[in-house]
């Protein structure tokens, strides 16, 4: 897990298959450049989701980071008073996302025992999405597919506890070959996380996490628009951008995923 992304990633594109690195430091290494690798060529996806963004929010997009709508204020300006594409995309998600579709456990040929049995799973499977949020996430990524044509919900396990998170498209990094057929190998994702909560997640590593500067990404757009860290922005002055890789594995057998 790193954080230090270059404003000109490597060219190298790294080691194509880093998660057959044996060494973790290098894993990560290498995995960082195929992603950076990944930013620097497919920008026009990135270009292409600021048009869109823009589109829907009538306002100038300075990027997709923390603090986005705070500078995005400082820069907007001739803003539409009836934008046609927001309201059409505001009325279709609140008409769909307010369904609420509900998980039931068929049985077939059984007895009250596995009906009853049934039923619990049910009531355990709406307790956990009442718990998780599970449907406000996902009315939330239905927007994000209504403006971007993609909306993501990541599912993981955190403290025994399942939980949801809504991921921005922008932060997903899948090269368009291997995603072609529309199930990608290796994925990548970008993240904010503040620098106590990764201090906790990984203690061995908590000098060295307390040790770097956050927001140095922001420098130069902070710089843009005369601000600095002190400028009313202390609330994300802990926030560090992360990145995890994923791969599946290669086949049932193999242990590389």
């Amino acid at each position: 897990m790193r954080n230090d992304f270059d404003d000109q990633p490597s060219r190298s594109g790294g080691n194509a298959t880093w998660w057959l690195e044996k060494n973790q430091e290098e894993r990560c290494r290498q995995a960082e450049a195929v992603a950076n690798d990944m930013i620097t060529r497919w920008q026009t996806r990135t270009y292409t989701m600021a048009r869109l963004l823009r589109a829907y929010r009538s306002r100038v997009n300075v990027g997709y980071v923390p603090m986005n709508a705070f500078l995005q204020t400082l820069s907007s300006n001739g803003v539409l008073s009836l934008n046609v594409i927001r309201a059409v995309i505001n009325t279709m998600a609140a008409r769909v996302g307010k369904n609420k579709p509900k998980v039931m456990y068929l049985t077939k040929g059984g007895d009250s025992r596995a009906r009853k049995k049934a039923r619990s799973y049910e009531e355990f499977t709406d307790g956990s999405f009442m718990k998780s949020k599970t449907r406000q996430r996902t009315a939330k990524a239905l927007l994000h597919t209504l403006v971007f044509g993609t909306g993501c919900v990541k599912s993981y396990v955190d403290d025994g506890e399942i939980c949801d998170d809504v991921v921005l498209p922008t932060n997903i990094l899948i090269d368009p070959v291997d995603g072609a057929g529309g199930d990608p190998r290796q994925l990548h994702e970008i993240y904010h996380v503040d620098k106590g909560r990764l201090q906790e997640m990984f203690p061995k590593r908590a000098i060295e996490i307390g040790q770097l500067q956050p927001l140095e990404d922001r420098q130069e757009e902070l710089e843009k628009y005369h601000l600095n860290y002190d400028s009313g922005m202390s609330e994300w002055s802990r926030k560090l951008r992360v990145m995890a890789s994923y791969h599946l594995p290669s086949s049932k057998r193999s242990k590389d995923g």
